[in-house]
């Protein structure tokens, strides 16, 4: 385990992922109206992290719901006096509804143009 971390470690940062996938972060926190973005570029991060932890170097929708599941709870409005909670099977419905939303475009995969333009926008590791 410690070697794949270490892995890991060494490919998070090029872990690419397309605007499609930013497009699906956005409208998952917008749907459960999350406040701020800080709640996508969190789910954006922990997405790339578990994509590099799993050896790959593009995020898919499986990353995308683990690391929302990590970072919305704590951050969902409920109502007052009701518990805001949200589980994996919720979060794998609401993606369904975002792609099928979305649809099957050019979006789908990242483009060179967009790679120049995250390195660039990309945060400090």
């Amino acid at each position: 385990m410690s070697d794949q971390i270490a892995s890991a470690r060494e490919i998070v940062n090029d872990v690419r992922y397309s605007r499609r996938d930013l497009m699906a972060i956005a409208a998952l926190t917008g749907s459960l109206k999350v406040d701020g973005h800080r709640a996508d570029l969190v789910i954006l991060r922990g997405a790339q992290a578990h994509a590099a932890l799993n050896g790959r170097s593009h995020i898919n929708n499986d990353d995308i719901i683990l690391a929302a599941e990590l970072a919305l709870p704590h951050r969902i409005k409920g109502r007052m006096f009701q518990e805001a909670e949200i589980n994996s099977y919720e979060l794998e419905e609401r993606m369904e509804q975002i792609n099928s939303d979305l649809g099957d475009d050019e979006m789908s995969e990242p483009h060179e143009e967009e790679s120049a333009d995250s390195e660039a926008v990309k945060k400090k590791p």
